[in-house]
């Protein structure tokens, strides 16, 4: 592992010796294929989270939150020829900065801070994981596995820039996929009969199924197919799966990435290797879950036998660490490790790069340096980075203190919760020619209240009779839907617009080529 960690520094002050420029630092020089960077969206979307919590949630539960994967591919296609029109006309190079032309500069500082949020809380969550595999592996204290985790991460990424994040995504992908077939390898040794015998198994004991846990009774048992947004069911799920990667589309991580593309057409490749490229993986690593719930099943053990009783002692998250240290071979554990590690170290430095980005040209450009050269930002980019790499650090600190039936769980509800007016703004600006500054502060006021009052609900701090029969796993769809809403009538009240719409709404583009 230390062989490992040194590799990755080293090609991190390797690629660093081109960051001459912000261009270079943060865009790559504006030159990259597109199935460079659609690998790289890939090793951004997997981290630990595919690689420890999705097991989990199928050991634990089945492949429910699966569904919203299968949604995957269309959304793909959906964002190649929808989203990149904007992002490849101009001079554009931030999410952010397409809220700033459409809607002005309020608006646009509002939305990069709560990109920059959102990126702390999920890879705080990634690097609780990757520190959980350390502690496993070494005995050390959780503490110092995450610092080891953070600090490696986020130094090849401070100094190396956008291009060693994504040369090292496609390496660390690599690892990622070699440590999931020797994992999957060792525990079909370990069970009689092989792989017929985990399908046949699973499939008997409804693991195979959409069934998930009961929130309100524990217990394991069949989701409703109908539709329905008071409770988790499968048809909503696959819906708000379109919508949630499409929003997940409009953030500085993508976005980056398509204005790095040396060309629209790399950049809608880039989009089409993700949406087809993460469904097979995504499934490898739940059937890891499944795999592992039928291997514990012909050799029992108490750590397994306690996870899957609910003993709040053993979370989830445990059962793949406890097996790679318990039950594999010296060697190959530590290649699963390693695999693991890449996981959450190519999601960490994707958001340490673009949270760097979003801070130099949506916030301190325009509001706290407006006159500095080039290489004063590139300067306040690494040293943003850095410190984005320590609120991450403080954050996984909490985040070991949680209280949750699995992570997968946790995550999906607080995606719900912070994510649940940005992309509604995109939406006013894209669709809509009405959408105004007033508008879009309108949507985001009522979606705030719509928020507040929905998690109020939550914790039982409201009557019964007065709760909205909404699953949190649906907040984020109906705040975004309340922003379109509520800032499209509050505009078409102002009457006021922005004066030049030329790329900025899909009914005003060019019919000129991109580039």
């Amino acid at each position: 592992m230390a062989a490992y960690f040194g590799i990755i520094v080293a090609l991190g002050f390797w690629f660093s010796r081109k960051n001459t420029s912000t261009d270079n630092y943060f865009l790559g020089g504006r030159s990259m294929p597109g199935w460079l960077l659609g690998v790289s969206l890939i090793s951004s979307i997997m981290s630990s989270m595919t690689f420890i919590a999705g097991p989990a949630d199928s050991f634990k539960t089945a492949w429910f939150r699966t569904v919203q994967h299968l949604a995957v591919p269309l959304g793909g296609m959906l964002a190649a020829w929808v989203f990149v029109p904007f992002f490849r006309r101009g001079t554009i190079s931030s999410a952010y900065e397409y809220l700033h032309k459409r809607f002005g500069a309020s608006i646009s500082a509002y939305a990069a801070v709560a990109f920059m949020v959102m990126q702390v809380m999920r890879a705080s969550m990634i690097m609780y994981l990757l520190a959980i595999i350390l502690q496993s592996m070494t005995g050390v204290r959780y503490e110092w596995c995450l610092i080891i985790g953070v600090a490696v991460s986020g130094v090849y990424t401070v100094k190396g820039g956008l291009k060693a994040v994504v040369y090292l995504d496609v390496v660390q992908t690599g690892l990622l996929l070699l440590g999931a077939f020797l994992l999957l390898g060792v525990i079909f040794s370990g069970i009689g009969g092989g792989i017929p015998a985990v399908f046949s198994e699973a499939w008997v004991a409804n693991k195979l199924s959409f069934w998930d846990i009961d929130n309100r009774t524990g217990e394991f048992g069949p989701t409703s197919w109908a539709w329905s947004f008071s409770e988790k069911t499968v048809t909503t799920f696959f819906f708000v799966g379109i919508l949630s990667f499409l929003i997940g589309c409009l953030d500085q991580i993508n976005v980056q990435r398509w204005c790095a593309a040396k060309s629209a057409r790399e950049a809608r490749k880039s989009i089409l290797v993700l949406g087809f490229g993460a469904l097979p993986i995504w499934f490898a690593f739940k059937f890891i879950g499944t795999a592992l719930f039928v291997y514990f099943s012909h050799n029992p053990d108490p750590v397994a036998s306690a996870i899957l009783a609910g003993d709040g002692a053993y979370k989830a998250e445990m059962i793949v660490p406890h097996f790679i240290v318990t039950y594999l071979p010296v060697g190959i554990a530590g290649l699963v490790i390693a695999g693991a590690m890449a996981a959450a170290m190519g999601s960490l430095s994707a958001c340490i790069s673009s949270s760097g980005m979003v801070w130099v040209g949506d916030i301190y450009k325009k509001y706290i340096k407006k006159t500095g050269d080039d290489r004063h930002y590139l300067l306040v980019g690494k040293l943003a980075s850095g410190a984005v790499t320590m609120c991450i650090l403080v954050s996984a600190m909490l985040v070991h203190t949680a209280n949750t039936s699995t992570l997968a769980d946790l995550h999906t509800s607080a995606v719900a919760v912070l994510g649940g007016s940005v992309p509604g703004l995109f939406f006013l600006g894209m669709f809509t020619r009405r959408g105004n500054k007033y508008g879009a502060w309108a949507g985001i006021a009522a979606a705030m209240c719509y928020t507040l009052y929905m998690l109020l609900g939550q914790v039982g701090a409201l009557p019964a009779g007065w709760r909205l029969p909404i699953h949190i796993y649906y907040l984020a769809f109906f705040g975004n839907m309340i922003v379109l809403g509520a800032g499209y009538l509050v505009s078409r009240l102002t009457r006021r617009r922005t004066a030049d719409l030329k790329n900025l709404t899909v009914w005003d583009q060019e019919k000129t080529p991109l580039v």
